[in-house]
């Protein structure tokens, strides 16, 4: 788990279920953008229970087009939160290139 002195975003791994119910880890989150192919409908639906928006943006890995034009709305979609103080967290699978890319695009 990565936090940006710049804003309050934080880029993590994919969640658990037991992450999202962790206070420490999603207690003030208002937004997640989902940057991986992935999707679990559990925690979908915690989301909308908790008033979270929830964005999901697949991008790919280890090929020519990674997806640029979900980069560019997730980019946007960072720069509204910034703007608004939305507390954020961008994930993908690992944590680790996706979602620190397009945090990094935005600032």
């Amino acid at each position: 788990m990565k936090k940006y002195d710049f804003a309050n975003i934080i880029v993590r791994p994919f969640p658990t279920k037991s992450d999202v119910s962790n206070p420490y880890i999603f207690g003030e989150i208002k937004s997640v953008i989902n940057v991986s192919e992935k999707e679990d409908t559990y925690l979908i639906d915690y989301y909308k229970a908790h008033s979270i928006t929830y964005h999901s943006f697949p991008l790919k890995e280890c090929v020519p087009d990674i997806g640029w034009s979900n980069i560019l709305k997730c980019v946007k979609i960072i720069i509204d939160n910034v703007r608004n103080d939305i507390p954020t967290i961008v994930h993908c699978v690992g944590g680790n290139n996706r979602s620190p890319l397009v945090v990094e695009c935005a600032f």
